[in-house]
């Protein structure tokens, strides 16, 4: 059952967070399905950052939930229903869409697309269905954005081994968070200094991500852990002030060290500060994860149309035109299907 005795603070600005860099996402993978070099941000590719960014969001937020639920199989279960059900309704509305422009057999197709959504159904990233864009620049792929779902999905699965025992206990939940941090960001050096560089295939998912990714989710746990007057404090939004300028001098020489230890403390600086004007509007219509899933589809289904058309490739336009098709999209998936989870989640 959920707790009565727990107040929610819905007063920040993380929903706003999300839907921005699911936007950064989007806009990135504009020059990626075109084959062309996204622009960068304090010296990172735009998506990239944008990932890093959901992944500090995301593990905030989860620990937070973790936080207040009382028996684990609730928790197990709410995070595999957080992503779920919206990733069957982008993989069934990927089959529909696509049916209409496959080159084979509908019986070519049928098999095809049966082992796509299955695949990815069961979190073991499948990217091609035989005969679709075939002459994209970004040739084949179907859907280029959901290899990071086992990923976020291991995070949620490996959280409470570490921090179930502790939840509750201040003190105890800040330290084993901190080394937490601490241990998967000395993995990320690792592999960013080439001191470590084989891959970890399994399961169709490269797990060195779980790495180089993971530190920025548990970065998110361990700001969670910090109490929320400490993360409200007016000097940390001068002090993210100061991190943007110092990255903005010495980001070629510091980039590393800005990505795993200043990022995280920015952004749930600025998450945490103050709430913005809409932040309810924000919160009410949070479709980031939404934004996510469609996004890379529609951009290749743009290219393929405008290559189809003669109309000339620009970023910018693909970009445009995909997240116009992305936001109708992800508002759907909202309301038919992550708004009704939510409301039965919560009764439970």
């Amino acid at each position: 059952m959920k707790s009565k005795n727990i107040k929610i603070n819905k007063n920040n600005n993380f929903a706003l967070l999300h839907l921005a860099a699911a936007a950064m996402v989007v806009y990135g993978h504009s020059y990626s399905v075109l084959n062309m070099v996204a622009p960068e941000v304090l010296g990172t590719a735009i998506h990239t950052l944008a990932l890093e960014i959901l992944f500090i969001v995301s593990g905030f937020l989860v620990t937070k939930s973790m936080a207040r639920t009382k028996k684990i199989y609730e928790y197990y279960g709410k995070r595999i229903m957080r992503l779920w059900p919206g990733l069957l309704f982008c993989l069934l509305g990927t089959v529909i869409i696509l049916f209409f422009l496959r080159t084979g057999s509908v019986e070519a197709y049928g098999k095809s697309a049966l082992y796509y959504f299955r695949k990815n159904a069961l979190f073991s990233p499948e990217f091609y269905m035989k005969g679709l864009f075939p002459n994209n620049p970004y040739a084949r792929v179907i859907n280029g954005s959901l290899w990071s779902l086992p990923v976020e999905l291991a995070c949620y699965l490996v959280l409470p081994l570490f921090l179930w025992k502790v939840k509750g206990k201040k003190k105890a939940a800040l330290s084993v968070s901190l080394l937490i941090y601490l241990v998967f960001g000395l993995g990320a050096l690792a592999y960013e200094r080439d001191v470590f560089t084989a891959d970890l295939i399994f399961y169709g998912t490269n797990w060195k991500y779980m790495i180089t990714l993971g530190v920025y989710f548990f970065s998110g746990a361990f700001y969670a852990s910090i109490d929320n007057k400490v993360l409200k404090s007016v000097w940390n939004s001068i002090a993210a002030v100061l991190v943007i300028a110092a990255v903005i001098y010495f980001r070629d020489r510091y980039l590393t060290v800005y990505n795993i230890v200043l990022l995280p403390y920015l952004v749930i600086s600025l998450g945490n500060f103050f709430r913005a004007p809409a932040s309810g509007f924000f919160n009410r219509l949070d479709a980031a994860y939404g934004i996510y899933l469609w996004g890379f589809l529609f951009q290749q289904i743009t290219v393929y149309v405008m290559m189809r058309h003669n109309i000339a490739l620009k970023p910018v336009s693909v970009f445009v035109c995909s997240m116009v098709l992305t936001a109708a999209a992800a508002a759907l998936q909202k309301v038919l299907i992550e708004k009704p989870v939510a409301e039965i989640l919560q009764k439970i």
